[in-house]
């Protein structure tokens, strides 16, 4: 037990000769954390931490320890065995928190070494503050971990600062090169780009007063030119718009209300291009839209097919010609390019009128014939009433003729 005890002493040593703890309070603090990772040991079965000891030679902590150390820590765990496990696990354990600790401490000072190189006038306030923050040694393990995490939350906020650092002065030197023949006065925002130590802050007010100058200065062309893109975009419209069926097939009245919107819009993108005065931009362009919108060519295919059924229901009462002029007329409609809606109304109305006028054609002759022909269609009827009606005056016709004849014969008899 004695002999154990050395060889933890001389490990401990030699830890300390490689990172140096400068005070009791140091001694105790990593005692205990050496103590809370033997709780956890214990939980091991010796087996189990036989191998965690043997195991820990392979580690990255043990390699960057000193090379006595190392001797020493190999000769505490030669002989490790089963039975003498729990003899020697205390001192295992402090061993290998030792070095643990040593190899977290070199991690810590070589980061921060490489965080605080990072330090310039230049950086923000907030953090020059932060890296005041940092202190060295530590007491325990625990500590030096936290602060390897803080330390690389800085290094990355401080990366990330001097990033957009070159970036927002980048932005400004672009702005002041193209700015500088304008006759704007920016000497102000170019001394700030000129001073090394200008931090961020200073970057980004002077973007923001070269930015608020320039904006002043430009406020006019850029509305004017604001205008005239919103214009442009609705002009380029009408190409795809005329050649929609929501257009062609629209009624008429419509139509002329659509054009004459693209035309007032026409006429103020003339103006501002001569960069005259043009108000109420958004209430033209509304109008355009609203006029498109109130289009009804998309109803066109709808109040075709409707027809194309009043038609199917109706086609018996017209006469064969018209049947096929009908059919011809609705069938051409889709392809006639100044069909629409109206058209389709004329149409309708004109069938509608043919059919008016047959049926009265119909009635009269069977008023002359004064029979009617039951269980036949209506066309049928009006045909045959026609073809009877042509025989009786030829009938009537001969008879008169035949007595005609007579009466010249008897005539020129008595005369005799």
């Amino acid at each position: 037990m004695k002999k154990s005890k050395k060889i933890l002493f001389l490990a401990l040593s030699m830890s300390l000769a490689f990172s140096p703890i400068n005070s009791m309070i140091s001694n105790k603090a990593n005692v205990a954390y050496a103590e809370d990772m033997m709780s956890e040991d214990k939980e091991l079965s010796p087996e189990e931490f036989i191998q965690k000891a043997k195991d820990f030679v392979n580690s990255e902590e043990f390699k960057q320890y000193t090379e006595e150390g190392q001797v020493a820590y190999k000769k505490l765990i030669e002989d490790l065995k089963v039975e003498n496990v729990e003899e020697k696990k205390e001192e295992i354990s402090k061993s290998i928190d030792s070095i643990k600790l040593s190899y977290i401490k070199k991690q810590y000072e070589d980061l921060k070494k490489e965080v605080f190189n990072l330090k310039a006038e230049s950086l923000s306030e907030d953090l020059k503050k932060e890296l005041g923050t940092y202190e060295n040694p530590y007491d325990t393990y625990e500590d030096y971990e936290t602060q390897i995490k803080n330390l690389k939350t800085t290094k990355e906020k401080i990366e990330n600062y001097n990033k957009k650092l070159e970036e927002f002065k980048k932005i400004l030197k672009e702005g002041l090169d193209k700015n500088k023949n304008f006759g704007i006065d920016l000497k102000a925002e170019k001394l700030v780009l000129d001073d090394a130590n200008s931090n961020l802050d200073k970057v980004e007010k002077a973007i923001d007063s070269l930015n608020k100058k320039v904006e002043d200065h430009n406020k006019q062309e850029e509305d004017r030119q604001a205008k005239l893109n919103t214009l442009k975009n609705n002009i380029d419209k009408q190409v795809e718009r005329k050649n929609s069926i929501n257009y062609k097939k629209a009624s008429q009245s419509l139509k002329d209300k659509f054009n004459q919107s693209l035309d007032a819009i026409k006429k103020a993108y003339s103006k501002l291009q001569n960069k005259e005065e043009v108000n109420s931009i958004d209430n033209l362009v509304k109008s355009y839209n609203t006029a498109y919108n109130n289009l009804n060519g998309d109803k066109f295919m709808a109040e075709r097919q409707k027809l194309i059924d009043y038609f199917e229901k109706n086609k018996g009462k017209l006469s064969s010609s018209n049947q096929k002029k009908y059919a011809d007329l609705i069938n051409g409609l889709p392809d006639k390019a100044d069909s629409n809606l109206d058209s389709i109304k004329k149409l309708k109305a004109e069938i509608e009128k043919a059919i008016e006028e047959n049926q009265q054609k119909g009635k009269l002759s069977k008023v002359s014939r004064k029979v009617a022909v039951k269980k036949q269609p209506a066309t049928k009827k009006s045909r045959s009433f026609v073809r009877t009606g042509v025989k009786s005056v030829g009938i009537v016709l001969v008879v008169l003729i035949l007595a005609g004849a007579g009466y010249f014969l008897l005539s020129k008899k008595s005369k005799k």
